[in-house]
This record gives C-alpha cells, structure tokens and sequence, in this order.
C-alpha cells in the first residue's frame, strides 16, 4: 500500500493505492473505492482497507481515497458538494488508471458513496458498478439521519435540536446547499452509464433496493442484486460501529472477478 496525494493544487486529494499482486491473473480493470458520508466514512475505513487488500490480491489495481474536505485531503466538510465529489470520483479514476496502466476501470461504492459513483459514470468510462447498500433516495436518507442526530442527542442528554433548519448534523458541518443537493438524489431516476454490470450488495432488507435493481433492468441494464446476511457490525470507542464484514467483501470480489473477461 502506498500513500499518495494526487488532482490539481487548488485541490489536492488523498489516497491509498494498492497494486495488484503479481502472484495472481493480472486484471483488465482498476478500482476505484468510494467511501460513504458523515460518520458512517469511520465505520467503513476498516472494511474498504480490507476490501482493497483483498481485491490488489486478486489482481486488480485499486485505490481508496477521501473527497475534498474529508479525511486527510484538502479542504473542509462545509465546502464540499455533491458535484465536487462526483469530480474526485473523475480524478481518483485519472490517477489509478495511469498509476497501473489498466485498459478498464471499475468503481465500488458504499452508502452515498454508492450514489455519487453512480453519478460519476456519466464522465468516467466504466465497466462494472457496484453498490453496497447505496443511498436511493437523498429525502429519506436524511430524514433517517435526522431520526440517528436525535437519537444520540438523547443518549448523552443534549437537549433536543432545535427546529427548522441547522447547519449541523451528527457533529458535521451540513450547509444548506449540501441539504438541498442531497434531498435532490434518487437513484431510481439515474441511468448510470456502464459497458458490463451493476451489481448491488445488500446488507439490508429494502423495498427500494429490488425496485432499483428492476428499473435499471427493464431499462437494459445488467443489474442483479446479492443479498448478504450477517453480522456486520462491531462496537469500537464513543458508541460507534465499524463494520466487519467479511462474507460482504468476498462478494464484491467475486462481482468484480466475473466482470473480468474468460
């Protein structure tokens, strides 16, 4: 693994690369990483830096990096856009196809992060796309942190949030402009633009996943559905949750391996 800062200099991102292993097949494609949002990035760095280990051993190059304004690349959360992130997508894609060379790429995302990728196939050539419990619908997704915000606040006694707009949320700054980009997300309505399959990975029994996965299907896409059953989650300092979820990674693997051409 290799630490790396790459994109322009009014917004330098950072990353973790992974070259594939040269004990293995060598793979056409490269994959991008992308994580979720908000607390959730803390709980997932555990399992994409497993996932990303599992898959250089595999053959494929790939590299997990932090949007601009997250983690240890430039910028602030409050700065940060919907669009912005799409971009880095676009630029994390750059830079691990020049990194190895690879004729292909593939991106996998997980939460909202699953949501952004999908928007960014619309400039980045992709083959396969895969979704692990991706965010649907941006209304819903920030009701349910909203229902979380409340939930913690009364666990440690704070007082309840007050009402009407914040530009606060779970400890993160969240403008109003980023509420409003987010509560314009639907994936239902997104025709992700790839040349192989999308495959979502489900944790979570919902409705709106199987309907996702039928509408990109009677649109033409090759979309299927794996639903994991397990116990992903593992109480780490301060009440969070990291997830551990190891039959989750292997089938993202195994997604990505029969993408690769016989």
């Amino acid at each position: 693994m290799k630490a790396i800062f790459f994109g322009n200099v009014e917004r330098q991102l950072f990353g973790a690369y992974h070259a594939a292993s040269d004990e293995g097949p060598v793979r056409e494609a490269a994959v991008v990483l992308c994580y979720p949002w908000l607390a959730e990035y803390n709980m997932t760095h555990w399992a994409f830096r497993n996932l990303a280990t599992l898959l250089a051993r595999a053959g494929f190059a790939v590299l997990r990096f932090d949007y601009g304004g997250m983690g240890d690349s430039m910028g602030t959360t409050a700065s940060a856009d919907i669009n912005a992130w799409a971009g880095d997508i676009a630029t994390a894609a750059r830079e691990v196809r020049e990194l190895s060379g690879a004729r292909e790429l593939c991106l996998v995302g997980k939460g909202l992060g699953a949501t952004l990728a999908a928007l960014a196939t619309a400039d980045v050539p992709t083959r396969d796309l895969v979704w692990w419990d991706p965010v649907v619908s941006g209304t819903e997704y920030l009701a349910e942190l909203e229902r979380v915000d409340a939930q913690q606040r009364l666990s440690r006694l704070c007082p309840p949030a007050p009402p009407g707009h914040r530009d606060e949320l779970l400890g993160f700054a969240v403008p109003r402009a980023q509420r409003t980009a987010l509560a314009h997300l639907d994936l239902l309505r997104t025709a992700p633009r790839v040349t192989g399959a999308i495959t979502l990975v489900a944790n979570q029994a919902r409705l709106a996943y199987g309907r996702t996965v039928e509408a990109l299907t009677r649109a033409g896409s090759r979309a299927t559905m794996e639903f994991v059953e397990e116990n992903v989650g593992a109480q780490v300092a301060d009440g969070q949750t990291a997830l551990l979820s190891s039959a989750t990674l292997t089938a993202i693997v195994a997604a990505l391996v029969r993408g690769e051409r016989p």
